[in-house]
């Protein structure tokens, strides 16, 4: 027996455990662990702790524990782990489904290509079209911002000569407030006051009037009355 799995080992029929024990093929797959390693039963799940493997063609491979081997369920499309015509294969439907998933997922993929394209050739086309305009109307837009460039500077002249006749004290030299009283500026506060129809102004316009310190009836000058 030694010479016969030498020989076939020189011709490369035989079958080495990870151990370097030789099988004849007849062994492999047959049911039985006999490598040390259990590595002469990936099919048939014989060995424990082991994986069984479903060829599962022209579907995918699947990798079942080989607890599930035999043991009344189908796991494999191709039926490989359960004995011979207990299982219905199904490999080709399978196959033939997730070809179609497949299918469908490129062909979406495609179609948001598609979609992706054209809303990138239109937001180039509007923005196309926003740099003309705003080419043509360039020429407006210079004219606005010179007008309203020399616009801010006229303003910011009238404020800064306003400012300058305010500090010089043009303005009360022109009012003649350096020659009111006091009685005849709060006179005319109150008459400022009432003008803008602050409630009870009136009131006391009349009792500022009425006083003698202020002027009463007689003291004030008719131009403050």
């Amino acid at each position: 027996m030694r010479l016969l799995l030498l020989c076939l080992a020189a011709t490369s029929l035989a079958f080495e455990c990870d151990s370097g024990r030789l099988l004849p093929p007849s062994h492999l797959n047959d049911g039985y662990c006999d490598c040390a390693d259990r590595t002469d039963e990936p099919r048939t799940g014989a060995c424990p702790d082991t994986s069984f493997v479903c060829t599962n063609w022209p579907d995918v491979r699947v990798r079942l524990p080989a607890s599930r081997v035999g043991d009344g369920v189908c796991d494999c499309c191709d039926g490989s782990d359960e004995p011979d015509g207990r299982c219905e294969e199904t490999c080709v439907e399978n196959a033939a489904r997730r070809a179609a998933l497949l299918e469908r997922a490129c062909l979406q993929r495609a179609e948001l290509a598609r979609e992706g394209r054209e809303g990138v050739e239109k937001d180039a086309a509007k923005l196309e079209q926003a740099r003309a305009l705003l080419e043509e109307r360039a020429p407006e837009i210079d004219v606005l911002r010179d007008a309203m460039e020399s616009a801010s500077a006229q303003e910011a002249a009238m404020l800064a000569e306003r400012q300058a006749r305010l500090e010089s004290g043009e303005l009360d030299r022109a009012l003649g407030i350096e020659r009111l009283t006091n009685p005849m500026l709060l006179v005319a506060l109150a008459r400022l006051a009432l003008a803008s129809g602050i409630d009870g102004v009136d009131n006391l316009y009349d009792t500022i009037l009425s006083r003698s310190e202020f002027g009463g009836e007689c003291g004030m000058s008719s131009q403050w009355r």
